[in-house]
């Protein structure tokens, strides 16, 4: 199996092979998951990557940035006298961190960041344990 690099003028790489084959509409995702499948990662490992608009200074390895909103939810009354809760989204500021995906990107790069589907909060099990919660009515 062969990668070759796409011509300036497309998004889209010349894959060739039959098996362990990627494509996206986008270069940088074909040959991200190309070179996943080649090298492999490590097991429950996702990869996020954002790319900025217009030329990029190349590749950063991230952190998931944190962004500080604060949802405002207010009750309503309809036309029909029927009350309803309108929900929005009030500030939506971004945590600054030099190694973030969201500061990569500003800054021109492509970011790549490993995540992990567990978003359990394991120090709080315990402290959920001891809450005393009813079963019934």
């Amino acid at each position: 199996m062969t990668y070759t690099a796409p011509p300036s003028f497309t998004t889209r790489p010349t894959l060739t092979g039959s098996f362990g084959m990627a494509a996206s509409t986008h270069w940088l995702a074909t040959a991200s998951a190309q070179a996943v499948l080649e090298r492999g990662l490590p097991k429950f490992t996702l990869l996020n990557i954002n790319v900025p608009m217009g030329e990029n200074k190349g590749f950063r390895v991230t952190v998931q940035a944190k962004r500080n909103h604060v949802t405002v939810v207010n009750e309503r009354m309809d036309p029909r006298h029927r009350e309803y809760y309108w929900i929005e989204e009030g500030e939506n500021e971004w945590e600054p961190h030099d190694r973030s995906d969201y500061q990569a990107v500003r800054d021109g790069y492509i970011s790549i960041t490993p995540l992990q589907p567990d978003m359990t909060a394991y120090d709080a099990l315990a402290y959920v344990e001891g809450l005393t919660l009813q079963t019934t009515r």
